[in-house]
């Protein structure tokens, strides 16, 4: 996967005559389509339209004849479209609905369902068909709104909905007439839907393009899964609660560079957790984010407060990890990640209950190697990193996971991290 420079869409699949992306949401897709600059193309190459806030697949045709060839796919109804969404009460385990839609006469909303009798001029009506499946519902947890089993307006059903016509805000409208709106959906959801959708944090209509499928000069299907924002939701409501990671070892062990990578991995949600500090700031700092920069006087303000964890004197300065930092980083749902000193251990099992605590080894052998090959340190500073390492090591047992980081093969260790934190 591909991403462009403007984060809001990644490139997917392409040849020489389409290209498949995957939409943010909270971008129009005039915009992105002029971002990616078919402008040869009619209509910019767009060959479907996905609303605003609604993520996840669209097909862009690279030329005028792909173009045609792909609109008259969309026109027989030969492209399979499958989305996620969630809606408010339990909605049938498996229904389809056919359904005329317009332009909302009252113009209360953009699109409505009108009855045959409605008097509209029939020109206007679009046939509609939309059928859906239940993957899960949900109704238990930490929600207040979600407590009792035996109200069905109460609960939340997560299903994969399939559009067999193209019709504006299809899905949508669609949810609304059955009695069960999108979760954050501000245009046709109703008061109850609404009241979840700001007790869960939902800034969007929980709506994503998950799967598209056809045939051209052979079969094609692309999968799209849930979005950071929408997978975080799912995961509340499983009761999958936001962990602190804590990666020791000893010094030259390789921490800081395995959670480089880690971080990097945008799949995990992870967050450095900040230090405070008295030391002068570097030049480094400005880019690396890593400290809360305070005097000796607030150091041990925020000490006597119980703010700091794991404190430690290095050099004549004083470090210690934010409590407040960490506490809100898993209140936005992220999970935290800290590498620290073997004696602080103690104190982030006293301060939370989510802990995922990994240490990492190797034989001496092979942190001395890594310590010369760092070059930063004499013969003597060597000797007594390796001292201490030596002591170090016998705290193992104390942590849930073992990891050894061989020598020139970080990334053995990196995968096993990750395993642990996605499990």
């Amino acid at each position: 996967m591909h991403d462009n420079n403007q984060n809001n869409f990644s490139i997917i699949f392409q040849n020489s005559d389409f290209m498949v992306v995957d939409k943010e949401a909270r971008i129009d897709v005039e915009k992105l389509t002029g971002q990616i600059g078919l402008k040869d193309v009619e209509r910019g190459g767009m060959v479907h339209r996905l609303d605003k806030d609604t993520s996840g697949l669209m097909i862009l045709a690279k030329n005028n004849q792909s173009l045609a060839e792909l609109q008259k796919l969309f026109q027989e109804r030969k492209i399979i479209k499958k989305y996620l969404g969630l809606v408010v009460g339990k909605i049938e385990n498996r229904g389809e609905v056919e359904l005329e839609i317009a332009r909302d006469p009252k113009r209360k909303q953009p699109m409505k369902v009108i009855p045959f009798a409605s008097g509209l001029e029939r020109g206007k009506l679009r046939a509609s068909r939309t059928s859906w499946k239940v993957i899960k519902r949900y109704s238990k947890g930490s929600l207040d709104f979600a407590r009792d089993d035996n109200n069905s307006s109460q609960q939340l059903s997560l299903a994969q909905f399939t559009i067999h016509t193209g019709r504006t805000h299809q899905i949508r409208v669609t949810c609304q007439y059955l009695g069960n709106p999108l979760i954050g959906d501000n245009v046709y959801g109703n008061k109850l839907s609404k009241k979840i959708s700001r007790e869960l944090g939902v800034s969007r209509q929980f709506l994503h393009c998950r799967q598209l499928s056809f045939k051209l000069d052979k079969k094609y299907s692309f999968i799209s899964e849930l979005p950071q924002d929408l997978s975080d939701i799912i995961h509340h409501l499983r009761g999958i609660t936001r962990r602190v990671i804590i990666i020791s070892g000893p010094s030259g062990i390789g921490k800081g560079t395995i959670i480089s990578e880690l971080l990097k991995d945008k799949s995990l949600n992870l967050v450095w957790a900040k230090s405070y500090t008295t030391r002068v700031p570097r030049e480094s700092d400005k880019t690396e984010n890593k400290y809360i920069f305070v005097n000796k006087k607030k150091f041990i303000e925020l000490e006597n407060r119980g703010e700091v964890l794991e404190k430690t004197d290095y050099d004549g300065n004083l470090y210690g990890t934010s409590k407040s930092e960490i506490a809100k980083a898993l209140k936005q749902n992220k999970n935290v990640i800290k590498d620290i000193d073997v004696n602080g251990l103690e104190d982030f099992r006293n301060n939370f209950q989510n802990l995922i605590t990994i240490f990492l080894f190797a034989d001496l052998d092979q942190i001395k190697k890594q310590l010369i090959h760092r070059g930063q340190n004499t013969t003597e500073e060597i000797n007594e990193r390796l001292r201490i390492a030596e002591k170090e090591m016998k705290y193992i047992n104390d942590y849930n996971y073992k990891i050894e980081n061989i020598y020139g093969k970080p990334e053995i260790a990196v995968e096993k991290i990750k395993a642990i934190i996605k499990n």
